[in-house]
């Protein structure tokens, strides 16, 4: 029986790949929990809130500038250092913290993301060079399929100008269906590009041409 032989090659994993999970990046790991912590107190503070009735719990002040109590936590401040200055004032005083703790979630979420992000394109850049030559080992072998595949339908198509027919020739002597869409695309309700637009738009966005 014939039985195609190819070259084994050893199959390369990247389970010890040299780059630091995301996750424990000191900067979001710390981010994290500040948010965790203000998340938790105003779940607190709103309970309390809720649960402090008669004339003890009703607010006798205005609110502050939410904001700017906001501002005092996100730059290090605590939530104690906007108690108001009566002991009567106790119900306008966990109002406070909580409009502040409203204020200052949204942006402590924001800080997380934009540090989330930090670290996954410094992480990125650190194995830049890698990630370059494994996209490249593939748009070579893509390179390689276009051609191949070309030459099997012109091979197909010489027998046939010969007069060896489709129709008469065994039923595997020519072009699979998936190979024809691989060099022509195809439009069956939806559009499936080429390997030549796959190849074209991988060099591209890789700037594969502009190091060559």
């Amino acid at each position: 029986m014939f039985a195609m032989k190819t070259k084994q090659k050893k199959q390369v994993t990247f389970d010890d790949l040299d780059l630091p999970k995301v996750g424990d990046d000191s900067r979001f790991v710390e981010a994290c929990k500040r948010l965790e912590f203000y998340e938790l107190e105003l779940k607190r503070l709103k309970d309390k809130y809720f649960k402090t009735t008669g004339d003890f719990g009703a607010p006798k002040r205005s609110i502050s500038n939410a904001s700017e109590d906001a501002q005092k936590l996100l730059d290090g401040g605590t939530l104690d250092q906007l108690e108001t200055e009566s002991v009567v004032d106790y119900r306008a005083s966990l109002l406070r913290k909580i409009k502040a703790c409203e204020h200052a979630l949204p942006i402590l979420r924001q800080r997380r993301d934009t540090i989330w992000r930090d670290a996954i394109l410094e992480g990125c850049s650190m194995v830049e060079g890698q990630a370059e030559a494994v996209v490249k080992d593939v748009v070579i072998a893509l390179e390689r399929l276009e051609i191949a595949i070309k030459r099997e339908r012109d091979f197909f198509s010489a027998l046939g100008r010969l007069g060896y027919k489709q129709s008469v020739r065994p039923g595997h002597w020519m072009l699979h269906p998936i190979e024809g869409i691989y060099l022509d695309g195809a439009q069956n309700g939806f559009t499936l590009p080429s390997l030549r637009y796959h190849i074209e738009q991988r060099r591209e966005s890789w700037g594969f041409d502009d190091k060559e």
